[in-house]
Order: structure tokens, then C-alpha cells, then sequence
């Protein structure tokens, strides 16, 4: 990467991009099934996200809570603008197992 080329979230590891305008977390960055995360997006100032699977899209300024059921990426586009971050969902334990006589 150099100064004149147009540079985008993480791909300059030189630093001569600086760091992403808009970078975005979950907190924590892996959870149960069904599980409260903080998806993060500061710096990306009012805007919207969208994710791969059951959390959707809407509107984000600052930080909401999540309930993931999968493991999916959630894109924000804001007024500083683009960045993701991926969310994984590790499988929760086995509820209502009943035996099966052979």
C-alpha cells in the first residue's frame, strides 16, 4: 500500500493507510447459541448493518446487544464508513434427550 493508492479496512499492514475508519466488534466474540453480545461500531459514527443470518439489519449508532444463533458476519456502513465483524456461535448442549430403547 502507499500514499497514493486507495486503501480500505485492514489491508495496510505498513500503517502508511492508517487504521480502519470504521472498525467494528462483537464483545465477546464467541457465544453460545442464543447468547448476549455487544456488536460495536463507534467509529463509524450513525448508520446501518446487516448481517448474514437471524440477527438482520437495522440502524446502529454506538453499540446494541445481540442474540446470535449462528455464526454469521454483520457489515455496518456509516457516516466514517464500511467495516464487519464476525460473530461465532459454538453449539450449546443437547436439551431434551430422551433414550431410545434398541
Amino acid at each position: 500500500c502507499n500514499a497514493g493508492s486507495q486503501c480500505q479496512s485492514n489491508s495496510c499492514n505498513s500503517g502508511a493507510c492508517g487504521p480502519p475508519s470504521c472498525l467494528v466488534t462483537f464483545t465477546p466474540s464467541a457465544v453460545a447459541s442464543a447468547a448476549t453480545t455487544t456488536f460495536s461500531a463507534p467509529a463509524c459514527g450513525a448508520g446501518t448493518y446487516s448481517c448474514t443470518g437471524n440477527l438482520g439489519s437495522g440502524s446502529i449508532n454506538g453499540s446494541i446487544q445481540m442474540n446470535p444463533i449462528a455464526t454469521q458476519t454483520c457489515t455496518v456502513t456509516g457516516a466514517t464508513g464500511t467495516g464487519n465483524a464476525t460473530i461465532t456461535v459454538t453449539p450449546g448442549p443437547i436439551q431434551n434427550f430422551q433414550e431410545v430403547a434398541p
